[in-house]
C-alpha cells in the first residue's frame, strides 16, 4: 500500500522524503521489521519505541513514525513526524487494512465484569438468527461458530492485529 495513504487523517508535523512509496507492513515492534515495513515508535509502559528506530532501520525499515526527532536521520528513510504515534498507529493500521469496521457492524463491549460472557452469548444469538458473524475477545476468536479459536492476546490486541482480524472478518 502506498504510503500517503496509509497517512489519511493522521495529524503530522513533519514529513521527510517520499510519501508515494509502497509499504509492505506496519510495525510497533523493531525485531518483527521486514524490509519496507514501517515502523512505528510509540511509548509504552514497559518501553519507549524510539529506543529502537536505528534497530528497526538495520532491520529493513523503509518509513519511520515518530513524536520525538531521532538523534540521527539515515538517507534513503521516510521520516513522519506525529502529534501522537499511539494515535497514528490506529489510523494507519484501519487505512493499511482498508478500514474493515465500515464493511461491517460491531457490538463493542464495555465494563468491568462479564464481556466475555455477554460477547460469546451475542455471538450466538445472532448465528442462530442466521446473521454471519464474527467474535474477537480475549479468549477466543474466530468467524461464524465453528471456527472459533484460542486468542493470543491477554488484553485488547495492538492496532495492527486489531484491523488485520476485521479486515479477515470482513471478507470472509
Amino acid at each position: 500500500m502506498i504510503l500517503s495513504d496509509v497517512l489519511y487523517k493522521v495529524k503530522l508535523r513533519e514529513v521527510s522524503g517520499n510519501t508515494s512509496i509502497k509499504i509492505s507492513d506496519l510495525q510497533i515492534d523493531s525485531r518483527k521489521i521486514k524490509p519496507g515495513s514501517a515502523f512505528i515508535a510509540v511509548k509504552g509502559g514497559a518501553a519507549d519505541g524510539h529506543q529502537f528506530i536505528e534497530k528497526a532501520i538495520e532491520n529493513g525499515a523503509a518509513v519511520i513514525v515518530y513524536e520525538e526527532e531521532p538523534a540521527m536521520k539515515k538517507e534513503g528513510i521516510v521520516y513522519v513526524q506525529v502529534e501522537n504515534s499511539a494515535a497514528a498507529t490506529a489510523y494507519m493500521a484501519n487505512n493499511f487494512f482498508g478500514r474493515p469496521s465500515e464493511k461491517i457492524k460491531l457490538v463493542g463491549i464495555t465494563g468491568t465484569n462479564g464481556k466475555t460472557t455477554t460477547s460469546f452469548l451475542i455471538h450466538r444469538l445472532l448465528h442462530e438468527s442466521g446473521i454471519k458473524v464474527g467474535l474477537l475477545t480475549t479468549v477466543a476468536n474466530g468467524i461464524g461458530v465453528d471456527i472459533v479459536s484460542k486468542s493470543e492476546h491477554i488484553t485488547t490486541a495492538q492496532s495492527g492485529v486489531l484491523q488485520k482480524k476485521l479486515r479477515d472478518y470482513a471478507n470472509a
